[in-house]
């Protein structure tokens, strides 16, 4: 990771880590197990999208 390698559960995750793991996250999403046949999101894929918002509020502070 860029920023410091560990995130504690206890407190939310650095600018860089956030950014770090929004962008791996965001890696995984287009992937299989993300949506069906039918393109429809699957419970994982949810899954991913809401860690992805998430983190995003960390990750891209306004």
């Amino acid at each position: 990771m860029r920023g410091t390698g560990h995130i504690d559960a206890d407190s939310p995750p650095g600018e860089e880590d956030a950014q770090e793991l929004t962008d791996e996250l965001a890696g995984v999403l287009p992937s299989g197990d993300c949506f069906d046949a039918d393109r429809e999101i699957t419970p994982f894929g949810d899954l991913v999208k809401s860690l992805i918002d998430a983190l995003s509020l960390y990750a891209y502070p306004d």
